[in-house]
């Protein structure tokens, strides 16, 4: 599905105000919001040229800021690739105020809250989130990264090691690969054609100049409060939020720095077009047109880009995407930006290729191209534009909430793009129809001024390697005669190619339903002609303001996956099914009614959110397709070799996913690997899928919810749809989850893994002692305790490696603590032994001595699980969870903060003895670099092959009940 989303809005009801600020009056143009927003705003420039927008929400029981600098990698100094990138790591270290590194994160965690940062080609962000009460002292830690950062010269050296750490572990990431080797497409006189991660290499210390050095003139001449925008949002009134932001802020120095302006062409035009081809090292095949046009940032209220890409990126009947289908030769496509800075950017089609379609790149271009102008000649419409315009009215009248650490970073990113009046409804305004601007773009989408990447197997030609990913990769001309023969592709009126139609999802109701019975706290159960054994529940809720309901159902039975081969088929069944479904449902996608079908352990699950008024419409369509699935042969055999790649794909990732991944393959019984899945795959034909699908559906659970803007009623008729979809099926009342293996036993189990990366891996599991809630609680607390100083310890004081966690694994509801590392620099015996001195200096941390900080981490992850929904979605979900786990009383949030709010510090030193330092038992994965190393454990028992491990499991870790 194209997930590029149609980024529009109407017209609302504005208002510019003058606000007193400091004694004096300026002239400020507040924020444009909804009729649905409760929030206030104020926008207002600070006498250092800082521009802030404040965000004032009572109710929110988050608060949060975010901090964006204009300038990022594309300004790094010649020779210095990564410095922007290694400078937003230093700031985290260490300030004049608060010396000691890592504090800061130390205080967010601890307070509930979670803190990050990132760097683009032009922006610099960082962003935090906290409880509530603890934001002005959390605002004083983030003002002084742009006032007094120290850079002390020994985490220079140790973050330095950590950015190279950063660079190793993602060098296998073929997103990374493929977007290194593609820039042999960029005009090597444009800064994005530059490496930016950053390596000991490209950050090392020369005689001209230290890299510390390099680091204070660069964070000198940029990190200017004129070229800054600040976001805060908290529970505080407008006016104190401004004296805050007034008080830590104003100290940042303005510079006058003019803004990094980049006038060179991005896309390389001392060539014609070319063929770029690479190599991926995980079966991807992809297939992408790019284009250069100007930069068109200033044209957000018509977003001519958004138009041409909505329709070149349809995936309805006739669309682009639909006729390649048809040919066996797709099964993916989207369209959009690919690169955009304030001068110069690119427009890029790229599309997802079957095993077939690796050859058939000139049929596809010829497709491309008549589809172009298809556009051109019969697409410009103002009634389509008038379609969007109503959809994005819709969409920002009924904007969903985020976390106020979201909000903040996304409003601070759009304070440069957008005038301060349309900063909340810049993203999805739509107030001009942009013809002649369309147009424009659509002069330049033509064959002569293309550049065509083919991500695939290489054929034997000369191929140059890219250096900081060793991808290789091949340019070459496109001869003229392809080039005038896509020139001359036109559409003609017997073309299967068509424009979508207009919309049918558009929603005709607006506004909630008057009268509906709103007096159930939670959901309640149907009754009403629902059979007994089936699991109907339904709640009424207009709390969110806006006219949407969520319409969940999951079909289980006991043939889901009771063996490889009935796994393998509930896939392709649920596949084949989004197959058939996405021509016919992606105009509800578009119009704010989201589908999902998923397969899961027990059966698949069927999730419709958005606008309540036509979903019978889209669940009739979804029924009809799984009553009466279209198995054909030709489809079946795509979507066989997209699995294929998906299941060998997974051995490509890196150490620390796969480490991760092996955890579950070991503890969840039965699973079925993905190399027996492989086995199973090739075996499957229509006749035998068919068969499965009836025995699937001859005997099924039903568990379905409805919640939101909907009536009892209407519950009861959708849910009455989905029981006689299926006529010939034995209700039952339940199919049993898979069962989890207890590895608390005594034994140590070690898997090690021949994982083909630089890096090494470790993962190591403790398994919580069972399901109940005061362990859960205990294992909860227990995590956020040791995950900041964890965190710190291997990554900054250790330099282990970029890839540093100490995190949850909750497996059927049996808690546990994974410990995880990548590294580039230590064996998984070196990170085993830090592991245990670690393990064993906890009890000298202040968190597990000073009854302050305790009941503060304690009190900051009650208010993390106690934290509101922010979206109508985010409820239903929470509710299917309950539903899912057979918590009827809706209740199991609350009792788990109560349990947690009970336990004291001794309780949690004896639980960390008991279940860390004393446990005889425990689940290690590993992945030697060189293949070599292994954990040394008193008694353990080592694996190499996941056959050998069954039979281990079966002996020594019996699956709990």
């Amino acid at each position: 599905m194209n997930k590029l989303k149609l980024l529009n809005a109407g017209v609302i009801t504005l208002f510019i105000a003058a606000v007193a600020a400091a004694g004096t009056v300026i002239a400020a143009e507040h924020p444009l919001k909804s009729s649905t927003d409760d929030k206030d705003y104020r926008y207002f420039e600070l006498d250092n040229s800082l521009r802030v927008l404040i965000v004032s929400d009572p109710e929110s029981d988050r608060a949060g800021a975010s901090l964006d600098v204009h300038v990022g990698n594309g300004s790094d100094p010649e020779g210095w690739q990564g410095l922007a990138h290694f400078l937003e790591h230093m700031l985290f270290l260490g300030t004049g105020k608060y010396p000691e590194a890592g504090e800061y994160q130390k205080y967010i965690n601890a307070h509930g809250g979670s803190n990050n940062a990132y760097t683009s080609f032009d922006h610099t962000n960082y962003f935090f989130s906290i409880n509530p009460a603890q934001l002005e002292p959390a605002l004083d830690r983030f003002s002084r990264f742009f006032i007094d950062p120290t850079f002390d010269a020994v985490y220079v050296d140790r973050e330095r090691a950590v950015v190279h750490s950063e660079y190793q572990a993602r060098r296998k990431d073929e997103g990374r690969r493929i977007w290194a080797a593609s820039k042999a497409l960029v005009n090597p006189e444009h800064p994005s054609s530059r490496f930016a991660v950053g390596s000991l290499e490209t950050l090392r210390d020369r005689d001209e100049a230290s890299v510390r050095e390099k680091l204070i003139e660069f964070y000198n001449e940029y990190y200017s409060a004129n070229l800054m925008t600040l976001a805060v949002v908290g529970q505080a009134s407008l006016d104190d939020l401004e004296a805050m932001v007034r008080e830590k802020f104003s100290d940042i120095s303005n510079k006058d720095t003019p803004q990094p302006t980049f006038t060179q062409s991005y896309i390389d035009s001392s060539s014609g077009p070319v063929l770029l081809q690479i190599e991926p090292e995980q079966k991807v095949q992809r297939l992408v047109y790019q284009f250069p046009i100007p930069s068109t940032e200033s044209q957000y209220r018509s977003k001519p880009v958004s138009y041409l890409s909505s329709l070149i990126g349809h995936e309805g009947p006739g669309s682009l995407l639909d006729q390649l289908k048809k040919r066996g030769i797709a099964d993916g496509l989207s369209a959009g930006l690919g690169f955009m800075d304030n001068v110069h950017g690119s427009f890029q089609i790229s599309i997802a290729l079957t095993d077939k379609g690796i050859g058939k790149v000139n049929e596809i271009s010829r497709l491309v191209f008549e589809n172009l102008d298809l556009i051109r000649n019969h697409g410009v419409e103002k009634w389509r534009f008038e379609e969007d315009r109503k959809l994005s009215e819709l969409a920002f009248q009924f904007a969903e909430e985020v976390d106020a650490g979201r909000l903040a970073q996304s409003l601070s990113s759009r304070m440069h793009r957008y005038d301060p009046v349309d900063v909340l409804r810049g993203p999805y305004l739509l107030e001009e129809f942009g013809e002649q601007q369309i147009r424009d773009i659509l002069k330049l989408l033509t064959a002569d001024q293309v550049r065509i990447t083919l991500v695939a197997p290489l054929p034997e030609l000369d191929a140059e390697v890219e250096p900081f990913y060793e991808v290789r990769y091949a340019v070459e001309p496109i001869d003229a005669e392809r080039i005038n023969q896509w020139s001359e592709a036109k559409w003609t009126v017997d073309s299967e190619l068509a424009l979508p139609e207009p919309n049918i999802f558009v929603p005709e109701r607006t506004e909630l339903q008057a009268d509906l019975n709103k007096g159930d706290a939670k959901p309640r159960r149907l009754t009403d002609s629902v059979p007994e054994d089936v699991q109907a529940f339904h709640k009424t809720d207009q709390s969110f303001k806006a006219p949407r309901a969520g319409v969940f159902f999951s079909i289980q039975s006991p043939a889901a996956s009771s063996s490889a081969e009935n796994l393998v088929m509930s896939e392709l069944f649920v596949r084949l099914v989004n197959d058939q479904l996405n021509a016919s449902v992606y105009p509800a996608y578009l119009a704010g009614l989201s589908f999902e079908l998923y397969r899961h352990q027990r059966g698949y699950t069927v999730r419709i959110q958005g606008y309540e008024d036509k979903q019978s419409v889209l669940l009739e369509k979804i029924l009809g397709a799984l009553s009466e699935p279209a198995l054909k042969p030709e489809r079946l055999e795509i979507i066989k070799q997209e699995l294929a790649r998906e299941w060998r794909n997974v051995s490509k990732q890196s150490p620390s996913r796969q480490t991760i991944h092996e955890m579950y393959r070991l503890l969840i019984h039965p699973y079925w690997s993905e190399d027996e899945r492989l086995a199973e795959l090739d075996g499957v034909t229509v006749a035998k899928l068919s068969d499965f699908v009836r025995e699937f559906h001859r005997k099924v659970a039903i568990q379905m919810l409805f919640h939101g803007d909907i009536s009892r009623s209407r519950a009861a008729e959708f849910a009455s749809l989905v029981i006689d979809a299926f006529p010939q099926a034995e209700l039952i009342a339940n199919v049993e989850q898979n069962a989890i293996r207890n590895i608390g036993s005594g034994n140590t189990l070690v898997r090690t893994m021949d994982i083909d990366h630089s890096d090494s891996a470790l993962a190591v599991y403790f398994q919580g002692q069972n399901r109940s809630l005061e362990e859960r609680a205990r294992m909860a607390l227990l995590i956020q305790m040791l995950e900041s100083p964890y965190y710190f310890n291997l990554r900054t004081t250790e330099r282990v490696g970029y890839l540093v966690y100490a995190t949850s694994l909750n497996v059927n509801r049996i808690p546990g603590l994974l410990l995880s590392v990548q590294s580039p620099s230590h064996s998984p015996q070196d990170i085993d032994e830090l592991n245990e001195l670690f393990l064993q200096a906890v009890n000298g941390l202040s968190e597990f001595n000073d009854a302050e900080k305790f009941e503060s981490i304690r009190d900051g992850l009650v208010e993390r699980l106690s934290s509101k929904d922010k979206q109508l979605s985010d409820r239903t979900r929470r509710y299917w969870r309950e539903i899912d786990l057979d918590e009827f009383s809706f209740d199991s949030r609350d009792q788990l903060i109560g349990a947690i709010e009970s336990l004291t510090l001794d309780d949690m030193k004896s639980y960390f003895r008991q279940r860390i330092l004393d446990s005889p038992a425990s689940l290690i994965v590993q992945s030697p670099a060189d293949g070599t190393a292994k954990v040394s454990e008193d008694d353990a028992i080592e694996l190499k092959s996941f056959d050998a491990v069954r039979e281990v499991l079966d002996r020594f870790f019996p699956v709990a009940s």
